[in-house]
């Protein structure tokens, strides 16, 4: 797929030094799995390819169902599934992706999750790039939720 750079946010940082309660951890996090959806929709948009349309549309619907769950919800689901998955990530290891991404969804239907392999498959090394920059993100968050105690 042509290169149109899924940029990571890494403003998880720019409160750093200062402690951040849980809600705004919460709330951080969020608007971070909010935009890391927008750019992914925005990515398989632009192609006219029905594969990519396809999963833009999945793309669509599993961030209309994340965005009705409660905040700490969906925190708690990256907390159980992610962090024990952190090898993979901080490895860039692709099975996270091909293998085991269907975990961090425990709660969609399994044919709505295993998209990600597709979606995996077709990016390029940029955009790879930036998909793990992303979930560096997820998973400091997630590490900055569990060691706040409110």
């Amino acid at each position: 797929m042509e290169s149109k750079t899924t940029k990571s946010n890494n403003n998880n940082n720019k409160k750093k030094g200062e402690t951040l309660s849980r809600m705004d951890l919460l709330k951080l996090f969020n608007d971070q799995l909010k935009q890391f959806f927008s750019q992914l929709i925005d990515l398989f948009s632009d192609d006219g390819d029905i594969t990519n349309r396809t999963i833009c549309a999945d793309l669509i619907m599993i961030n209309l169902f994340v965005s009705q769950l409660e905040a700490s919800h969906v925190v708690n689901i990256f907390i159980e599934s992610l962090l024990p998955l952190r090898s993979y990530v901080v490895e860039r290891d692709e099975n996270f992706f091909l293998d085991d991404s269907h975990s961090l969804f425990k709660d969609l239907n399994s044919s709505k999750v295993n998209f990600f392999k597709e979606i995996w498959l077709q990016l390029d090394d940029t955009n790879k790039i930036a998909i793990w920059k992303w979930f560096d993100s997820f998973l400091r968050l997630c590490d900055r939720y569990v060691s706040t105690n409110e």
